[in-house]
This record gives structure tokens, C-alpha cells and sequence, in this order.
């Protein structure tokens, strides 16, 4: 039947009835609209089922592609205190150097070892001219010394090993840097040859050497309980009273009332050895005595020992299983107080108080982060992150507050000719730390891709809902 057909039909039903019933003109009018309009056919199903489970999925999946993205690639950022700087590459690759800041504001790098040989070459850095220079030639190479910055503005080198890295093998000759002359000569020799010792400036201007281990090869050595006193004025060398435990690889700082603190250590001449010290001891110049303390919380080889502004000491690291711990000497109690641990484990890193009192502590044993202890709060900070792993590098505060890191050793225990300078002034946004991989080029196409498909799939469902009007007969 023709839509024509019926439109006449119901007009003149509408017509018979209104000739009957009374019915106003708009509401005949509505009457035939209505007819009109249900005579449409229905669209087609929407499938609006599809459609919103497509879209639902797809933003799930843009929302996880986000935060993964976020999690892998870009890494929740911290703030971290100060910023690192490049600087200069030495003239070699080296570790268990020495550096020592000079009084002309120059540092003086001195000997230390390469993969397979000891240095005899010594190097000054120039923070105005940010440059390296020859600064001449030890007498005898060395490594795992000790230097001393003397009260007359000369370097004393004491000791070391000139046998082949990480040897045991020991000296006994000494020699002195003369910053004017830029020249190194030889200065009197300890009574004992010794390799992983301590040298400490006393307030008198003598300095005091303390343990050690006593090699004449490779192999086999013995761990000295014995110490010396050297005497600039005199150039000469006179037995200090013995240590009451024999010690090696220890660590020593000069308190603020004239005494030195020796601490931790091994009486085994090898490592890794179970006989690692938490003990303490004093030395007193005043009574030429030792004696002992309270010992640390922790037994300790391989720390760092750091004089903080309010004279207590900060001890940090171990070669150990107590390599993420930390504590505090206090001289007025000859006590020992714990604090926070620093949450990353330390070996053979470097530790050196700031300008504005707090202390540096970077690097070590794999490991490229930095932090910063507040010695008035009790707590650690963020420092940022080294360029790259340094152990048994050096770090010298230079006359502006920087710190300069050259050398060490990396992994495969390759030493590293690079330097690198930590600014404190500022800060610097770090990645957390984390052992997720990045993503790949291939895994970000998947994360955004599928979702973009889905959605696109929704819209083309969507744009197919409409469908053109038509009528049947």
C-alpha cells in the first residue's frame, strides 16, 4: 500500500471523526505528525554494548600505558641536594691515589694503581684554569699510601705498596712535595714498612702513623700494632706507644681536643676475613698513651671517619655485612650513638665535610649515588649521583666549596682518569632508584597503540550509527 494511500485514508477518518467529535485544528495537525513519524522504521541496533565495552577498555588501557610509561622510562623523580659538574680527565687512570688541597688552592693528586702496575706519577689540578699539570715524579712508585698536608705548606708521602696492585708488598721511604719549587724529595724513612695505614697531622705539626701491614712480598705480611711520630723540624722518625690491638685498614681523624680517634679495621693482612674490629681507641699526645673506648655498634673495615662542626665523629660503610650503617662518636662521653641508616650499602667511598658543615658522602663499591649528612638534624639527603661507579677515589674540598671526585676504580675494577665536581649551592631533580629496565621503542608502540586502535574501532562504530531514513510498502 502506498504511503499516499494511507495519508488520505486518515485524513478523511480525521475528517469523519471531527464532523462527530470537535477536535482543534493543531491538535488534527499533531495527530497526522504522529502517524507520519511511526511509520519511520527503526535504525539499526547501535550496538552500544560493543561500543561502551571498546571505549572502557581503551581508557583502562591508556591510564595503565600512562603510569607504566611513567614508572620505566621517566622514573619517580626526587630532589636532591647540589649538582654535579664535569670536569677534566687526569693524564692517567688511577685508584688508591692520594689528593691533597693544596695552600695555593691547587689539589695534588700523587701515585695510586692501574690494572697492572703502580704509579710513580704525580698531577695538580687548577680549579681557576680547570686544568691538570705535571706536578713531577715520586722516587719510587707507590700505592696505598698515606699524604699529609704539613704545617710548613709540604706534602708528606708515607709508605704504600709498590708491588703490583692490591699486593701486599710494603715501603718504608717517605717523600716530600714543595708546592714553590713544584719538587719532590726524599725524606726519612719510617723504622717499619707499612701499606693500608693511617697518617694524621697532630696539632703540634708532628704526624702521627698508625698500624698497618708489614710485607716484604705478595703474599704474606703481618698486621702492626706498632706507630710512628715524624717530626718535620727534625726530619726525623721516633717510636710512638703501640696500639693495644694490631689494626690494618682502619680508619683515624683528629678530634677537636688534640686526641686521634683510630677505628675498626682487621688484624688479617687478607680479605675478606671474619675478624673484622668494632673496637676503638684514643691516642693522646699529651700523655704519648692509647686507650681504649667504648666500641661501635658495628665492626668496620674499609669506613670513613669524618670530624663533624659539633666534634663528633661520623662513621659511614663497612667492606662487610654492616656496609649500610652509620653512627656518631661523641669525645665528651667517649660514647657511641646510632643514627639513620643511609639506606645504600658503602665500601670504600668517599666522605668530606662541606663548607657549610655538612658531609659528603659518594661513591664506593658499585655504586654512583651521593648523599648528604645534617649533622644538626640527625639526617640524610639526596646529593645527586656520580657520572659513573668510583671506589677508593679521592674527594677535595676546593677553596670555592666544591668538591672535586677524580679517579677510582669502576667495575672489572678498571680505574677511571676522569674527574668529576659537586656543586652545593642548588638543587637537581635525580630518578629514583630502581632496577626496572627501560622501555623499548617496540614496548611504548603496544602500550598507546592497542588503545588508539580501540578507539578508533569505537569511533567507526559510533560515525555507523546513523543510518538514512527509508520507507516500505
Amino acid at each position: 500500500m502506498r504511503p499516499a494511500a494511507i495519508e488520505e485514508r486518515v485524513r478523511d477518518y480525521v475528517e469523519a471523526e471531527r464532523a462527530q467529535i470537535r477536535v482543534p485544528p493543531v491538535m488534527a495537525s499533531r495527530i497526522l505528525h504522529a502517524v507520519e513519524v511511526s511509520r519511520r522504521p527503526a535504525p539499526r541496533p547501535p550496538r552500544l554494548a560493543f561500543l561502551r565495552v571498546a571505549a572502557a577498555v581503551a581508557g583502562v588501557l591508556l591510564v595503565g600505558a600512562g603510569i607504566a610509561w611513567v614508572r620505566t622510562a621517566q622514573s619517580p623523580a626526587g630532589l636532591a641536594q647540589g649538582k654535579w659538574l664535569p670536569a677534566p680527565a687526569m693524564g692517567v687512570g688511577r685508584g688508591y691515589q692520594t689528593a691533597t688541597s693544596l695552600p695555593n688552592g691547587k689539589v695534588l693528586v700523587v701515585g695510586g694503581s692501574q690494572t697492572n702496575r703502580i704509579l710513580a706519577s704525580t698531577e695538580l689540578y687548577d680549579p681557576r684554569t680547570r686544568s691538570w699539570s705535571s706536578a713531577g715524579t715520586l722516587t719510587t712508585p707507590r700505592s696505598l699510601h698515606t699524604a699529609t698536608l704539613l704545617k710548613n705548606g709540604k706534602v708528606l708521602i708515607v709508605g704504600g705498596s709498590n708491588a703490583r696492585p692490591s699486593s701486599l708488598g710494603s715501603l718504608a721511604t717517605a717523600e716530600l712535595y714543595d708546592p714553590q719549587s713544584n719538587s719532590w724529595t726524599l725524606a726519612a724513612s719510617m723504622h717499619t714498612p707499612r701499606s693500608y695505614h693511617t697518617a694524621t697531622l697532630l696539632a703540634d705539626g708532628r704526624v702521627l702513623v698508625v698500624g698497618g701491614i708489614e710485607a716484604s712480598n705478595d703474599v704474606t705480611g703481618t698486621v702492626l700494632a706498632s706507630a710512628e711520630l715524624y717530626d718535620p723540624l727534625t726530619n726525623s722518625w721516633t717510636p710512638a706507644a703501640p696500639l693495644p690491638v694490631a689494626r690494618a685498614r682502619h680508619a683515624a681523624v683528629l678530634l677537636a681536643d688534640r686526641r686521634v680517634l683510630v677505628i675498626g679495621g682487621t688484624d688479617s693482612e687478607h680479605l675478606p676475613s671474619s675478624s673484622y674490629f668494632p673496637t676503638a681507641e684514643l691516642y693522646d699526645p699529651a700523655s704519648q698513651s692509647w686507650s681504649l673506648v667504648a666500641s661501635m655498634n658495628y665492626a668496620r673495615v674499609y669506613a670513613t671517619a669524618t670530624l663533624l662542626p659539633d666534634n663528633r665523629v661520623l662513621v659511614v660503610g663497612d667492606d662487610g655485612v654492616n656496609e649500610r650503617t652509620a653512627e656518631v662518636f661523641d669525645p665528651r662521653t667517649n660514647g657511641w650513638f646510632p643514627i639513620p641508616d643511609p639506606g645504600v650499602g658503602r665500601a670504600e667511598q668517599v666522605a668530606v665535610e662541606l663548607t657549610n658543615g655538612m658531609v659528603l658522602v659518594a661513591g664506593g663499591v658499585g655504586e654512583t649515588s651521593a648523599q648528604l649528612f645534617d649533622w644538626r638534624r640527625n639526617t640524610w639527603t639526596s646529593a645527586g649521583a656520580l657520572s659513573v661507579i668510583r671506589a677508593s677515589a679521592t674527594a677535595t674540598v676546593l677553596v670555592d666549596g666544591q668538591v672535586l671526585i677524580a679517579g677510582g676504580f669502576g667495575n672489572r675494577s678498571i680505574p677511571w682518569a676522569s674527574a668529576e665536581v659537586y656543586d652545593p649551592h642548588g638543587t637537581s631533580l635525580v630518578a629514583a632508584r630502581t632496577s626496572r629496565p627501560a622501555p623499548t621503542p617496540i614496548a611504548g608502540a603496544l602500550l598507546f597503540g592497542i588503545p588508539a586502535l580501540l578507539l578508533g574501532l569505537s569511533a567507526w562504530l559510533r560515525r555507523d550509527r546513523i543510518v538514512p531514513e527509508t520507507w516500505i510498502d
